[in-house]
């Protein structure tokens, strides 16, 4: 695949799915298996005027397994925080701390190429599917089951 797709996914990531404004801190958490995606979604973000930084930790042993302190205190202080590692880390404390001071987290676990110059990602009009989410969302946290 062109690099030059890959480039267009990510900008995508960053500018509509991220919302990445300048200045914003920007925390792109990788792992040496996906590193490549993470370059290209903190160049994005850059291009945009957001101050990054790119935390590349040991693959995790399983899902959910912390990540180091140091990437833990990152992720607290990010506005926007990229996850393209291949094993997830999106259900745990660190993420459930950044999530709650405020960040928004584009979860990337497993990311390839196909997914970063699908149609899914780059003709959806995420805008117009906020609304539906939103309704979803309050469905669950309303209900009682």
């Amino acid at each position: 695949m062109p690099e030059k797709d890959l480039t267009l996914g990510a900008r995508h990531l960053v500018e509509v799915n991220g919302r990445v404004q300048a200045g914003e801190a920007v925390v792109v958490v990788t792992d040496p298996t996906l590193e490549h995606y993470g370059h290209l979604v903190a160049d994005a973000a850059r291009e945009v005027g957001a101050e990054v930084t790119i935390c590349v930790i040991p693959v995790r042993g399983q899902d959910g397994q912390e990540p180091p302190e140091p990437v833990a205190q990152a992720m607290a202080g990010a506005a926007v925080v990229f996850s393209p590692v291949s094993i997830s880390i999106t259900h745990t404390r660190t993420m459930r701390t950044a999530l709650e001071a405020g960040a928004r987290a584009i979860l990337m676990t497993a990311y390839t190429d196909d997914i970063l110059t699908s149609a899914a990602l780059l003709k959806t009009d995420f805008h117009a599917q906020a609304e539906v989410c939103r309704r979803i969302g309050a469905a669950f946290t309303g209900g009682t089951q």
